[in-house]
């Protein structure tokens, strides 16, 4: 993912989805930070999700069109648009 306009350590990395035991999990990686996913929900072509990310609670909203997918994540002191591919 990239979103440009968070905190330069957070504006790029990758969300990892995955199937474990019939269950969706995933993880976000950061330069610095792997972080378990919480309350991750898929519906059609929209998946919502948030992260803890040093004491705050980040709640993200993405929407895949194809391989593409962009979104927002909202935080205390506002939202940061989001905008990732696919890979395999």
């Amino acid at each position: 993912y990239e979103a440009p306009y968070a905190p330069y350590e957070y504006t790029k990395g990758k969300m990892i989805f995955e199937k474990k035991d019939g269950k969706l999990t995933g993880t976000v990686k950061m330069d610095y930070y792997t972080i378990e996913v919480l309350d991750l929900k898929k519906e059609k072509n929209k998946v919502t999700f948030g992260i803890n990310l040093e004491d705050e609670y980040v709640s993200m909203n993405l929407e895949f069109n194809g391989n593409e997918f962009k979104g927002k994540a909202s935080y205390s002191e506002g939202t940061v648009d989001l905008t990732g591919k696919k890979e395999k």
